[in-house]
């Protein structure tokens, strides 16, 4: 198993998801008391992370 440890910049614009694979942000989003957001990595995976801080966002595979 990879583990995945994204970056979000405060107030960005366009989201870029730094980690060792490079890895994307397609969008983030605001729920009750998470911060969450799609990735892809670059073998096409899907991945929706979650994160009690807007900043750090930890991958879940769809």
């Amino acid at each position: 198993m990879i583990f995945y440890a994204f970056y979000v910049p405060a107030g960005a614009n366009s989201i870029e998801a730094l980690s060792k694979e490079k890895n994307t942000l397609e969008f983030i989003f605001e729920t009750d008391k998470a911060y969450k957001a799609i990735a892809t990595d670059e073998d096409g995976v899907q991945l929706l992370m979650t994160s009690c801080m807007k900043d750090w966002l930890s991958p879940r595979i769809l």
